[in-house]
């Protein structure tokens, strides 16, 4: 069946924890309804929460999150997907920050047609960290952009404030293995797109 919205406003942080989630989900042949999540302070996801907009053969939602600052930890996730024949939605993030540590993801993927669009507008900084968690190797965060079999995947945009902003990973003693990837199998991969990084000499 048919996915409704979801639309949250807060005045104040929200806080996400626990594996709690936001889900927008739609059957077989509907559409998925979309998710915007707002807030005039931060927005935090924490051990395995999630904010996620899936459809199968429909078209997926638009997910839409506006905070002062965006951080995912611990095996967190915003994404979208389509998992059947359907169309995956765009994701667009605005905030000054977003931060992603242990192993965290912002992800679009489909199976077929096309992949959503990830977009980051407004930032002042965009920090994929390390491992806070001992068991974890490594930061192993992800922003990507997939398509499986023949679709063609989405396109990646950092848009960062006029005045500019960073694209961060720092290099500790163990290796952080973050990643920002925009690829197709056998379709045509989508491009990732920077505007206003400031170059750290």
């Amino acid at each position: 069946g048919q996915g409704g919205n979801i639309d949250i406003r807060v005045r104040g942080p929200i806080l996400q924890n626990r594996g709690s989630r936001i889900p927008s989900e739609a059957t077989v042949n509907g559409n998925a309804g979309g998710v915007s999540v707002r807030s005039n302070s931060s927005l935090e996801l924490q051990d395995f929460s999630r904010i996620t907009v899936e459809s199968v053969d429909g078209q997926g939602g638009a997910l839409d999150v506006t905070a002062d600052s965006i951080s995912l930890r611990n095996n967190s996730r915003i994404t979208s997907e389509a998992t059947g024949t359907g169309s995956a939605g765009d994701i667009t993030l605005t905030s000054e920050v977003v931060t992603l540590f242990d192993r965290s993801r912002i992800t679009a993927a489909t199976q077929s047609l096309t992949g959503g669009n990830i977009t980051f507008r407004n930032q002042a900084l965009i920090f994929m960290g390390p491992c806070e968690q001992g068991s974890c190797p490594a930061g192993n965060n992800a922003i990507t952009a997939s398509a499986a079999g023949t679709a063609n995947g989405g396109n990646i945009a950092m848009i960062f404030r006029p005045e500019g902003g960073l694209l961060y990973s720092p290099l500790p003693l163990r290796p952080t293995n973050n990643d920002v990837i925009a690829s197709a199998v056998s379709g045509n991969g989508g491009t990732i797109t920077i505007q206003n990084l400031i170059a750290l000499d």
